[in-house]
């Protein structure tokens, strides 16, 4: 998985036995997802498989807006 204005997020297995991380989800963990690079870096999480698409989309979206922003408040007239 990757975001296309941070970097990456690394997929690891999830610990036999973990359950999902998501919010109000129940079922076994798949995967560790952690966050690599920028200001979520090492935010992580053990999660399903739809949960953990979940996840990645949000982190997406949280680095979109902040890049966003960052461009509105430059200084430099070339990155408006």
């Amino acid at each position: 998985m990757y975001s296309e204005l941070d970097g990456c997020i690394s997929v690891d297995s999830a610990p036999h036995g973990s359950f999902c991380e998501g919010k109000g989800c129940r079922r076994h963990a798949e995967q560790r997802l952690t966050v690599i690079g920028g200001g979520y870096h090492n935010v992580n999480g053990l999660y399903c498989y739809s949960c953990g698409e979940e996840f990645a989309r949000m982190i997406k979206n949280i680095v979109g807006i902040l890049a966003l922003e960052a461009k509105k408040h430059s200084l430099c007239p070339l990155t408006r």
